[in-house]
């Protein structure tokens, strides 16, 4: 699954387990306001159509919808979740660059 253009390793559970319950999909997202603001909380919302017969299209939507939230704040994403690790060759191990890179 493409996450901002790099494949990614994901899995496809909200899909799943949305279509069990029947349950209606609504994305949030919050972020650190400016000083001592707080936080905001977005709650969308629910996702036309999620859940599909397609699991991967499904995550694939929601993958867009976390992009576009991430590129209002991209400081606040824990980047150090590693969503690239375990990537089948021929896929770069970017995180072994990252360590080569930091041992120079």
């Amino acid at each position: 699954m493409p996450f901002f253009g790099e494949p990614a390793l994901t899995n496809v559970v909200m899909s799943k387990l949305a279509a069990i319950s029947g349950a209606a999909v609504l994305p949030f997202f919050f972020r650190r306001l400016p000083g001592t603001e707080g936080y905001r909380v977005d709650i969308g919302p629910p996702i036309p159509g999620f859940p599909s017969d397609d699991p991967v299209a499904d995550a694939r939507t929601f993958f867009g919808q976390l992009e576009d939230y991430i590129r209002l704040a991209p400081e606040q994403y824990l980047w150090m979740y590693k969503k690239f690790k375990g990537r089948p060759a021929p896929l770069r191990d970017i995180y072994a660059e990252a360590r080569g890179k930091a041992a120079r």
